[in-house]
């Protein structure tokens, strides 16, 4: 779901107004961000001007997020604060007006000293004047595009820092005010925070849908990015259709991330304008600001996210400028629609949209896909073959066409060939605990007080399912204060204030240790380390003495990882009660815990080994040099652990180095990392040890962060050499290692921006891979290996790929189309790009049962086969997860004169690496060892970066990396 454009012949111009902060008003305002830090280690109110100079211009398109003031203070900044499609005079006139108005209403509230007084008078004064802010208007030539290496496209020099937002912004203009949900009315664009960001976003006024007794609300919306691929002289423009969900109940948040909302005003009816909440619900400056232009009721200690959720669509306050808050997983008390668009919907705003821009020089494009054919298959069925060990009745949606002769043949022929799949799982997990834990897997199930029945049901499911001999189970139950609320009344407050990650750490860890101690003695008195790992049972949601509720602590999870790992020498999984609180389990809900248990089990015996099941299979038949007979080859997966990735605690982000290796023959799997205390100048590297030991390694050593100094850019630029003289030291040694192997190297570069640059598409050079040298030594990193292959991955940079349903028909709105359905287990090669850097899409396999033919926001009619079978649905509230794709590019490698793979095979293998690992509902997002790297990243002890870290749950632990 793309588009493309030409640059041949008349080519549109996008007229565009940079609005900027004058030299001297710029200086001012740093030096005032400056004192005001120094005294009292805040920032000015950054967000409130944000809001306004979007208000206050009806012409801003983006904002700079920083607005030139941010954290360090205007070092390197440039001094921009909007793209506005105003004029030269509108958009100056109106800058200058939203910061005189800041000054006057929003400084005044943060009590500055004397001096700080006189440095916003000055800066009032010249914005009265008109002088706080100045104007350049230009017209871009959107689709003028340079090439660079390999024919790739780079922004022209003129416009290098602005181009992929222009172009966005130039597209998302084609679209404001049309309407491409039938019947949902026109789209609104979501005025963007950041000035480079090569994407747009729209939005539909809010939709209200029933769910049972009450009505839930949300919004369609759309999302344009562009994005450049190797070989490619121009860029393409990906269309992502969303849903957001909102709420009139919102809750307090456990992971320590915040909210934010939607305003939709009826007197700019083509924008939205974002504001901010805290996760205490209180509304932050960009609210205010908001309520101060449309009167609406300003936040105050009874007037927070909750009265807002409540009123901001219907009271009479809100009759000029409704306002919605967002409604994310487990924040809302009230039920709200599942996430998610369904491939009908795609489809239908795909051609609204192909429409509407056709009128402009864009084109559809499909980057002249071409189908490989893979040893892959589509997931199908539960595929918990297992299960038999858990007979129960038979269910039929229908009644049986055979008779009851056949249809009891039919169904012994089926258990037989269940009792065979089972019979072989069971084999598969007998030879994996043979090779891993000496035949018998020693395991701890700690229970929170009132879960010991879950605790049992776990043990016994177990045992049944993998065999009595396989498992030896410990039951013991937690302490009490290491899994609670940081709402409960004892956790709110330290010291007079609120207590922050590490101290509410301090006390988990407190509860912790005396537990830990008790069964060092009893289970390990000599060290020797008898227990392999520990299932956890422990509630999402509690009550409190005082009547309030909160759910789990983010940091609760990590502390007990971490505790346990350094205490008992024990990985951790962590697993859901079998129901709520003071209920007993229903059937199906037991059928789930069952489920649940399997599968948080098996993440906790082969993850962290790095073991997937029936891989060398699959590549014996993907490689025909395996095939051949020839040993499969090792695979190492490079790429960075950042804990804190959008840099919400500025630049203490955790920093880790990381690789990856499996040798798909043996199934070994090892890392190594590059470690450094915040504290200390010294690096220290972990190499080679096997995946487990270097996931306790990183558990005992403490936060690691790869730099020492304040100053941003040296910070960087530091980290660029350090990580990138690693990865090659250790990838030249581990090649020289396995000098008789093929070698195949995975670089994820959702990780390794900025670290590796010469792998950007902008820099991409495959004729010279060979000579990438780095600062400290070396003449290149492939060169002398002819026996190394290199990939590129990244994850989600590829537009939705929806085909056509065969023999699937859909009504409901103007006309009779084609039904879409995702590309299930599907390779493609982007022929589009240059033959000297093959890329590829992978698309995985996920399970999903739903009928094709559905939509969120109308009721549809379906035909069905060649006799149009007709099915009325309803509007579809559930989720919907269409599967994203993988991006792979082969990296040539000069020194190998006649590969050992061509690149169709080096692609299936990265396929066979993502669908091997035995974890139930999908193939794995990153591929083999990317993806095991998530083990080492739970037990990085960072407390501080938990609350923004904190994963998602779903019925079990769910690892950041699983398939989408």
């Amino acid at each position: 779901m793309a588009f493309a454009f030409s640059n041949e012949g008349a080519t549109p111009s996008y007229s565009i107004t940079r609005v900027r902060w004058t030299q001297e008003a710029h200086d001012l305002a740093i030096e005032l961000s400056k004192a005001y830090w120094d005294a009292k280690e805040k920032r000015l109110p950054i967000k409130d001007l944000r809001l306004r100079v979007q208000l206050y211009d009806p012409g801003t398109v983006r904002v700079g997020y920083a607005l030139g003031l941010g954290m360090r203070f205007g070092e390197r900044e440039n001094r921009l604060l909007c793209f506005s499609q105003s004029n030269e005079e509108k958009a100056k006139f109106e800058a200058n007006r939203a910061i005189v108005q800041w000054t006057r209403e929003a400084l005044p509230k943060l009590g500055l000293s004397e001096s700080e007084k006189v440095i916003a008078g000055k800066l009032q004064k010249l914005a009265i004047r008109g002088d706080a802010a100045e104007a350049n208007a230009a017209n871009v030539p959107v689709f003028g595009w340079d090439t660079g290496k390999n024919n790739t496209a780079v922004p022209a020099k003129s416009y290098e820092a602005t181009a992929f937002a222009d172009l966005a912004d130039y597209a998302a203009s084609l679209l404001v005010g049309k309407e491409v949900f039938e019947g949902k009315g026109a789209l609104r664009r979501e005025v963007g925070t950041d000035l480079a960001d090569g994407s747009a976003r729209l939005v539909t006024d809010p939709i209200p849908v029933a769910l049972g007794r009450h009505q839930a609300w949300f919004s369609l919306g759309l999302t344009l990015k562009v994005a450049t691929y190797p070989g490619r002289k121009l860029p393409v423009l990906f269309m992502e259709v969303r849903k957001q969900n909102w709420t009139t109940t919102p809750t307090k948040s456990f992971r320590g991330r915040g909210l934010s909302g939607l305003a939709f005003p009826h007197e700019q009816p083509g924008r939205a304008f974002k504001y901010s909440i805290t996760n205490r619900l209180v509304l932050q400056d960009d609210y205010a600001a908001l309520a101060a232009e449309y009167f609406l009721p300003a936040p105050a200690a009874d007037f927070t996210a909750t009265e807002l959720g409540r009123d901001g669509a219907s009271a009479d306050d809100f009759l000029r400028c409704p306002v919605r808050v967002q409604a994310l997983p487990g924040r809302s008390k009230l039920k709200t629609a599942g996430t998610g668009v369904t491939d009908l919907d795609r489809l239908d705003a795909y051609a609204a949209v192909r429409r509407l821009l056709t009128q402009a020089g864009f084109c559809p494009w499909n980057g002249a896909l071409r189908l490989v054919e893979t040893e892959t298959t589509p997931l199908a069925g539960l595929g918990a073959d297992w299960q038999v060990a858990f007979p129960s009745p038979i269910k039929r949606k229908k009644p049986s066409s055979l008779s009851p002769q056949e249809q009891k043949k039919k169904d012994a022929a089926d258990r037989k060939r269940k009792k065979l799949l089972y019979a072989d799982w069971q084999a598969r997990a007998q030879t994996g605990l043979a090779q891993y834990y000496d035949g018998q897997y020693h395991l701890l199930i700690a229970y929170q007080n009132g879960l010991v029945e879950d605790a049992k049901l776990a043990r016994d499911i177990l045992k049944k399912a993998l065999g009595t001999r396989a498992l030896k189970v410990h039951l013991e139950e937690l302490p009490s204060g290491v899994h609670l609320s940081n709402w409960d009344p004892s956790e709110r407050q330290y010291q007079g204030r609120s207590a922050r990650p590490q101290e509410r750490a301090e006390r988990r860890q407190a509860a912790w240790q005396p537990w830990v101690s008790r069964l060092q003695k009893k289970y390990d008195p000599d060290g020797k380390a008898p227990l392999d790992g520990a299932l956890v049972i422990a509630r999402k949601q509690y009550k409190h003495a005082d009547g309030s509720s909160g759910a789990d602590d983010p940091i609760n999870k990590q502390v007990g990882r971490i505790e346990l790992i350094n205490g008992l020498n024990v990985l951790v999984q962590y697993l859901l009660p079998s129901t709520e609180a003071g209920r007993t389990a229903t059937e199906d809900e037991v059928a789930d815990f069952r489920l649940r248990t399997i599968n948080a089990w098996g993440d906790l015996a082969w993850k962290p080994m790095g073991r997937m099941h029936g891989l060398k299979d699959l590549l014996a038949k993907s490689l025909p040099h395996v095939a051949a007979g020839d040993f499969c080859p090792v695979v190492l997966g490079m790429g960075i652990i950042r804990v804190n990735q959008k840099q919400q605690k500025g630049n203490n982000t955790s920093f880790i180095p990381y690789l990856v290796e499996i040798d798909t023959q043996t199934g070994e799997c090892l890392a190594a990392t590059l470690l450094q205390k915040r504290e200390h100048s010294q690096t220290e590297e972990v190499i080679w040890l096997p995946l487990s030991q270097a996931v306790r390694r990183i558990a005992s050593h403490g936060s690691s962060y790869l730099g020492n100094t304040a100053n941003f850019f040296a910070l960087m630029e530091g980290r660029k050499n350090q990580s990138g003289q690693f990865f090659f030291n250790q990838l030249r040694a581990r090649a020289a290692h396995h000098s008789t192997r093929d070698v195949v190297i995975l670089a994820d570069m959702s990780t390794l921006g900025g670290v590796w640059p010469w792998l950007a598409d902008k820099a991409i050079d495959g004729s010279n891979a060979a000579a990438i040298s780095l600062p400290g030594g070396g003449n290149g990193l492939l060169k002398g290996l002819p026996h190394v292959s290199l990939l590129r991955i990244r994850p989600a940079h590829a537009p939705k790929v929806v085909l056509a349903a065969d023999g699937l028909l859909a009504t409901g709105g103007e006309e009779t189309r084609a039904v879409g359905t995702w590309a299930d287990a599907k390779l493609y090669h982007l022929s589009e790009a240059t033959p000297f850097l093959p890329t590829y899409l992978s698309f995985g396999s996920k399970l999903m049962s739903e009928p094709r033919a559905q939509s969120c926001y109308r009721p549809v009619t379906s035909l069905k086969g060649k006799d149009s079978k007709v099915f009325n649905r309803g509007v579809f509230t559930g989720t919907w997860a269409t599967p994203v794709a993988v991006e792979i590019t082969v990296v040539p490698n000069p020194d190998q004169p006649t590969p050992r793979y061509t690149s169709d095979e080096l692609a299936c293998f990265v396929e066979d690496l993502r669908a091997s690992y035995d974890h139930f509902g999908g193939w794995t997002t990153l591929p083999g060892p990317l993806h095991f790297a998530s083990v080492l990243k739970q037990y990085v002890p960072d407390y501080e970066l938990a609350e923004f870290e904190a994963e998602d749950e779903g019925g079990e632990e769910v690892d950041e990396e699983e398939s989408e």
